[in-house]
């Protein structure tokens, strides 16, 4: 069952709008028009599936969100879809090899060759077909959802009934039933407003100075203040309560490093943290691909706590210099790739958020933005070719691109079976990431802090945002990884501000304060106990 939730009451006004959108990303005439009658007094009821490309307009008091969540979710034709298109195919296929084995002893690689066909056999099914006739039928199906949902909502009487996507039109009708004085409608008329006073002239948005942007207020600053951040890391590589501590030196807004400086590595992200950590330690020979680093977090704890080759990819200029200083600085090894990557090659426009640069993201209208940029995009399968560094982890976190992030790794995926770690946002990559991972038999599991995790059947991004990473493992993670993933875990809960202070006390008192603020990269038997460079 649907769930509506209301984001922020009405004010009284003249008679209600109720605007549908039943789409992932509104486009900027549709903001503008929202905007143009809330502004005016008119008590506008939005109807969306998803609040977060609307929490700009949300502030407005003569507008109230509703938000229907999960409409399409356990939908009897998906679940049909996986099942017909993926999962029986594959199960059979994989029968039948079985049985091929017992009888001939041996297939070679024509096996894995008669895989790869069935994959892409679903794929252009899926593709060709059935996404066909789920566009046509989705808006009956959902719309009949967020109908039922909306019954438990108490509407005033409405006046006109606005479909602003072709999706949304049967639920205008099915809406019309309900009230019939209203006047069911797709054109987004403004001629009946244009009269209205704005509660808010346009000249107060344009007073409100850079505190909703910061770092663009930075940006424009000859030399931004630098924010020097100090993390202590476990290194169960070296001795028992053996530490290392890194220095990470950044623009002071950026979003990354005041997280780590307020809360340390213990409160960013820890139960995704300690999950990367087990993979490293159970995945096989490979490199580490830190896809959407930012200023290379994951990158610098993977070339810290392991021998392998590890690549961070961002295409921020500011973030991918501040990745490159954090490496430098350490005396990591890790390569910063200033460039995306996506599904396919070539270039495209990169939208820098107006909000946070942990938002940037190749998705137009993920977040607003007033500045963007042209940046190079490559397939992670092209830079394998092109590089002959193969990756074992793979950790993706794009704002939103995720899935064209693997479906540009599709050969990467088939051929060497990487063990991923992926964010998923709620209702807007889910359905994408399941088409681009169901042909590869990937186990799925999203990350919480109870171990072990329980495997998926349905990928769902979390709607408290408060566990965004998941897990798609090649293969069922074993009880030794269960039991490195509890051990990381609690190293990492010791990884705090505190901690951190005192193995830069310890180094000092050893050092002198000149050597600790040049040297980051030590090893620490324990605290006050010695160290060695390593």
């Amino acid at each position: 069952m649907s769930e509506v939730g209301t984001v922020r009451r009405q004010s009284p006004g003249p008679g209600a709008v109720a605007l549908l959108w039943l789409g992932s990303r509104p486009t900027p005439s549709v903001e503008s028009y929202t905007r143009f009658l809330a502004e005016r007094g008119v008590p506008v009821h939005l109807v969306v599936l998803d609040p977060a490309p609307w929490a700009e307009l949300c502030a407005n008091p003569g507008l109230t969100v509703h938000v229907v969540r999960q409409a399409e979710d356990g939908l009897f034709l998906l679940r049909l879809e996986r099942l017909v298109v993926f999962r029986l195919p594959g199960a059979v296929l994989s029968r039948l090899v079985r049985v091929a084995r017992r009888l001939s002893g041996r297939l070679g690689d024509r096996a894995a060759s008669v895989r790869r066909r069935q994959r892409d056999v679903s794929r252009f099914v899926d593709r060709r077909l059935f996404r066909r006739v789920y566009r046509l039928v989705r808006p009956w199906l959902v719309g009949r959802r967020v109908e039922a949902a909306l019954r438990a909502v108490d509407l005033p009487e409405l006046e006109r009934i606005v479909a602003l996507d072709l999706a949304s039109i049967p639920l205008a009708a099915r809406l019309a039933r309900r009230y019939p004085a209203a006047l069911p409608t797709t054109d987004r008329d403004w001629a009946p407003y244009k009269h209205l006073v704005p509660a808010r002239p346009p000249a107060a948005r344009k007073a409100l100075p850079h505190r909703a942007l910061p770092h663009k207020a930075a940006k424009r600053s000859v030399n931004p203040a630098t924010r020097v951040v100090r993390l202590a890391l476990p290194d169960h590589s070296a001795t028992a309560g053996a530490w290392r501590l890194l220095v990470l030196s950044a623009p002071e807004h950026m979003f990354v490093p005041k997280e780590l400086g307020e809360n340390g590595i213990a409160g960013y992200e820890p139960d995704a943290l300690a999950c990367f950590l087990a993979i490293l330690d159970v995945a096989g020979p490979g490199a580490v691909y830190d896809v959407g680093a930012n200023i290379g977090l994951y990158a610098a704890v993977a070339s810290t706590l392991s021998t392998r080759a590890v690549r961070a990819f961002e295409p921020t200029p500011a973030l991918v210099d501040a990745a490159r200083r954090f490496a430098a600085d350490n005396g990591l090894g890790f390569v910063v790739e200033p460039l995306a990557l996506g599904a396919r090659n070539g270039h495209a426009t990169f939208y820098l958020s107006d909000s946070t640069d942990s938002s940037n993201s190749l998705a137009e209208g993920f977040r607003a933005s007033s500045e963007q940029l042209r940046v190079t995009v490559e397939t992670l399968d092209s830079y394998v070719e092109r590089t002959g560094l193969v990756p074992a982890v793979l950790k993706v976190d794009t704002e939103t691109t995720e899935p064209d992030v693997l479906a540009g790794a599709e050969r990467t995926i088939a051929r060497h079976r990487p063990w991923i770690l992926c964010e998923v946002l709620r209702g807007r990559v889910e359905e994408r990431l399941t088409r681009v991972l169901a042909p590869h038999g990937y186990r799925w599991y999203h990350i919480t802090d109870a171990v072990p995790y329980q495997e998926k059947q349905v990928i769902a991004g979390d709607p408290s945002y408060r566990h965004l990473m998941w897990l798609f493992a090649p293969v069922e993670p074993d009880a030794a990884f269960w039991a490195r993933l509890r051990r990381h875990t609690a190293a990492l809960a010791d990884c705090t501000v505190a901690r951190a202070a005192e193995l830069q006390s310890a180094l000092r008192a050893t050092a002198g304060d000149g050597a600790a603020d040049r040297r980051a990269a030590w090893a620490y038997d324990d605290v006050g106990a010695g160290h060695s460079r390593l």
